[in-house]
């Protein structure tokens, strides 16, 4: 793939201790607070701080996403098959499709960056914002303003106004043992996050 070496580079770099990458990345970005607690304890759970985790079990959903979002005509051919999609990963376990496309829309990203750019750290934590920010926008987080409404529109935005639902169940579940394993609290309600997005540095291609 396109890049895929000067990412995995970068990856490396920042998982040569891999319980540190999500601390470089959110310093890096200027990230701070509830925002930073908020995305150490979601790296935990998703990949334990690896920007390099991978999940092919995902394969099908990313390939999915691709295609969806190509007939919607919200990502570019761009040079890349779907398969290129087809894949969850990096610190935040974000399909690229959705990842990408969401990013480019809310603050601008390139539409056409490299599948690969979820594993690296910097990249990807722009991404999870820009989602975040994203979902700060839909009415079922006006209605629950909360990080645990944000953590369950990670998993799947239909959760957010279904917190009985055993997947809601689940994720809040997992959201608790990150934020002990990493040794943070959310006491208030999310800033807005677009702002900061926008605000964040883009990473060097």
């Amino acid at each position: 793939m396109p890049g895929v070496f000067a990412v995995v580079a970068a990856a490396l770099a920042l998982s040569a201790s891999p319980a540190s990458a999500p601390d470089v990345a959110l310093h890096r970005q200027g990230i701070e607070g509830e925002l930073a607690t908020f995305l150490r304890a979601k790296a935990y759970v998703e990949a334990r701080g690896n920007p390099l985790a991978l999940n092919r079990h995902d394969a099908d959903a990313g390939r999915r996403a691709a295609r969806r979002l190509r007939r919607e005509g919200r990502l570019p051919d761009c040079g890349r098959s779907a398969d290129e999609y087809a894949f969850s990963g990096g610190l935040y376990g974000q399909l690229p499709a959705i990842a990408i496309v969401v990013s480019h829309e809310t603050i601008g990203t390139d539409v056409c960056e490299d599948p690969v750019a979820v594993f690296d750290a910097n990249k990807s934590t722009r991404m999870a914002v820009a989602y975040a920010a994203r979902l700060q926008r839909r009415r079922e987080y006006r209605e629950h303003p909360s990080w645990k409404t944000l953590w369950l529109g990670f998993r799947d935005p239909d959760l957010m106004s279904d917190r009985g639902h055993s997947l809601a169940s689940r994720g809040l579940r997992n959201m608790k043992k990150g934020l002990r394993r990493t040794g943070g609290r959310l006491r208030h309600k999310p800033p807005s996050l677009t702002r900061i997005a926008l605000a964040m540095e883009r990473p060097s291609r």
